[in-house]
């Protein structure tokens, strides 16, 4: 899309700049399978995965006993390549959200500023009157 993508704003719960550990690794890793790509695509679900969390909730336990571990997992508070990674009473997840912006062909985490590798960029004016009507 090139410059039509600019200023396009999207989800951004993971990116390749992030400075939590590990993520440098899954970065060099993925680019050494893949060294032509560009920008890697937000693969956060993969990289945050329930799998993820039941050895800790196990080795909380102590335990395989199905209703212990239901009522563990949700005392897993750990830190992943995405960030720190929590659960509410109810069992819904506490993370680091984000947004990214398209910026001159890359896609840029720009919020929150803990993680952002660069400003969020306002369109200049008359840019919308260029879009066309799908409708």
């Amino acid at each position: 899309m090139k410059e039509d993508a600019n200023y396009v704003i999207s989800d951004g719960n993971w990116d390749e700049t992030m400075k939590f550990p590990g993520n440098d690794r899954v970065v060099k890793d993925y680019r050494a399978k893949d060294p032509n790509i560009a920008s890697i695509a937000s693969p956060s679900g993969a990289l945050i995965r329930p799998s993820r969390f039941w050895p800790k909730a196990i080795e909380m336990a102590g335990t395989l006993d199905r209703e212990t571990l239901r009522n563990t997992i949700g005392k897993v508070d750990m830190m992943t390549v995405r960030g720190p990674v929590k659960f509410n009473p109810n069992g819904s997840g506490v993370i680091v959200y984000g947004f990214r912006q398209w910026q001159n062909g890359k896609n840029v985490q720009v919020w929150p500023k803990e993680v952002a590798s660069g400003s969020l960029r306002l369109a200049p004016p008359g840019t919308r009157d260029n879009i066309q009507d799908s409708g």
